[in-house]
């Protein structure tokens, strides 16, 4: 069976999307023989070890330029041409940019297929940087959806030779059924509850929402649940904040939790309202439960939720909206459990494990 070797960065987050998908990817393999290179040892680590991955724990790296980032660079690329050269590597999968800095040159000069799975996409106005020609050195750049692969193929400083559309290919993640059942709602109650999964950042905007829709949270029989990892100096800004208007009663911080399934499946609704996204992982296992999505118009939102209505979308910073959309969703049953159907049949359709694993042995293959 031919090596694929995963090279990824993880955040101090203790949740992370982007590598969640990609270990559900590397634990579900069955044509290749997956090896993974990671800077820290975490859940996901152990997770791999339990299928029979081997992780292989390089040294702490940084995107510096002082001396002790050189030092951290130059490590690096010792320890990967080690494991280059113990391993007869059919391919290299790198999972973010920051791998892809500290890996190509020596992964080009190998002579190795490189293929870089880029989770997100900068916000509109932002342009990506000469470093990002990068690209260019990769035989594929995987993104997880086609509206992903049209903004990319527009913003990258992809060369001519691979501006076309076999360069960029375009695959969902996978979900985890056994954990993200559907589960039959019921409307018939007098407080609703709105659904927020994300770690605490200025990028995923708690702090925005619970500051603009505090007299919505005020007026109406609605509770707020945020899951994510708020231990730090902006989670407790947003607790804070919380503490000010008194809507202690109203909003619940649940922290970094290991399992979320079943918030989904309590929540009537859950908010995507981020400042930019790839593919929300919290969007697709919230569908695969069959509970809605009202999210900003971040990248794939339209086409999962507009296109196969099982959610709504509104314009970024438009708060007024996301409250005007989940009263109307959560006033209205018939249209609420056709949506609820809709999410169930499109996750299975587009979310499944066996499909998704098959595309990415054929590209690596």
């Amino acid at each position: 069976m031919k090596k694929v070797l995963f090279i990824f960065f993880q955040t101090p987050n203790k949740a992370n999307g982007g590598v969640n998908s990609l270990v559900e990817i590397i634990a579900n393999l069955k044509q290749v023989d997956p090896i993974v290179l990671t800077q820290s040892k975490t859940r996901v680590n152990e997770r791999l070890g339990e299928v029979g991955v081997e992780v292989i724990l390089t040294n702490k790296v940084s995107g510096g330029v002082s001396a002790k980032d050189v030092y951290s660079w130059v490590r690096f690329q010792f320890q990967l041409i080690k494991i280059l050269l113990r391993n007869d590597f059919f391919a290299v999968h790198v999972n973010d940019f920051q791998s892809l800095l500290y890996s190509i040159l020596v992964l080009k000069l190998s002579g190795l297929k490189v293929y870089f799975n880029l989770r997100g996409v900068f916000a509109e106005g932002i342009d990506y940087g000469i470093k990002w020609r990068l690209v260019n050195w990769c035989e594929n750049l995987i993104v997880l959806s086609k509206e992903m692969k049209e903004q990319l193929l527009k913003r990258l400083p992809i060369s001519s030779s691979n501006n076309n559309e076999d360069f960029v290919q375009s695959i969902y993640s996978i979900v985890d059924f056994d954990r993200f059942k559907p589960i039959v709602k019921n409307l018939d109650i007098t407080n609703k509850r709105v659904l927020y999964v994300a770690a605490f950042s200025t990028l995923k905007n708690q702090r925005a929402f619970i500051h603009e829709t505090k007299k919505w949270i005020n007026r109406n029989s609605v509770h707020i649940d945020f899951v994510g990892d708020d231990n730090n100096d902006y989670g407790e800004s947003c607790k804070q904040l919380v503490k000010e208007l008194k809507l202690n009663e109203k909003i619940t911080f649940h922290g970094y939790q290991k399992d979320i399934s079943h918030f989904y499946h309590k929540a009537d609704v859950t908010v995507v309202l981020s400042k930019r996204e790839g593919l929300a992982r919290c969007m697709i296992e919230s569908l695969a439960c069959g509970t809605p999505v009202v999210s900003f118009d971040v990248c794939s939102a339209k086409e999962i939720l507009t296109d196969n209505n099982c959610g709504l979308v509104v314009a970024q910073g438009d708060y007024n909206q996301v409250c005007s959309h989940i009263g109307k969703l959560l006033g209205d049953k018939e249209r609420y459990e056709q949506l609820s159907k809709n999410a169930v049949a499109l996750a299975n359709n587009l979310f499944n494990e066996d499909d998704i694993v098959s595309k990415y042995e054929r590209i690596y293959l």
